[in-house]
């Protein structure tokens, strides 16, 4: 059995002050870097893989930032409707996606959602005013972080499950 990984290596700029990061995909021993046509140099970050090799992350460009699969190569973008600053971390073997995104309106206090063939999906609790999913396994059992509050900024886990949501 071969090993797949995506690694994402972060590159500090002398200054200290700007932030580049680059991807890299370990396949058959050989380490390649992660393309997304149209990212703005160092943007690319990858976020996930699963054991069919397809790959979930996020890149920028001018328009701003978007969540990206990688399925062999073909690369398409992830964004949700109506949001913005959409960044996909997750994916399992059944190509369910989890990440985050900005609603369009307002701070960004980044939400949860669940892709499944294209169909978005708030992921959330009653008292979370963000959160962020750390990935998705072939359960489809959702594990991430949320907060109560914008000015006391404490993180909690949260486990999401056919719907229901434990904290």
């Amino acid at each position: 059995m071969k090993i797949q990984g995506a690694l994402t290596l972060l590159l500090v700029v002398a200054s200290g002050r700007a932030m580049l990061a680059d991807s890299f995909v370990y396949r058959n021993g050989v380490f390649t870097t992660l393309h997304v046509p149209g990212a703005s140099t160092g943007s690319v970050q990858a976020g996930g893989i699963n054991n069919s090799g397809q790959i979930v992350g996020a890149f920028s460009n001018s328009t701003g930032r978007h969540g990206f699969l990688d399925t062999a190569g073909v690369i398409t973008s992830i964004d949700v409707l109506g949001g913005t600053d959409t960044l996909a971390a997750g994916i399992n073997d059944a190509g369910q996606i989890v990440g985050s995104y900005c609603p369009a309106t307002g701070t960004c206090l980044s939400q949860s959602f669940l892709d499944t063939n294209g169909g978005f999906t708030s992921v959330t609790g009653n008292n979370f005013s963000s959160s962020f999913p750390m990935g998705i396994n072939n359960k489809g059992q959702i594990a991430g972080w949320f907060s109560t509050s914008f000015v006391e900024f404490s993180q909690h886990g949260f486990l999401a499950s056919k719907g229901v949501i434990t904290q």
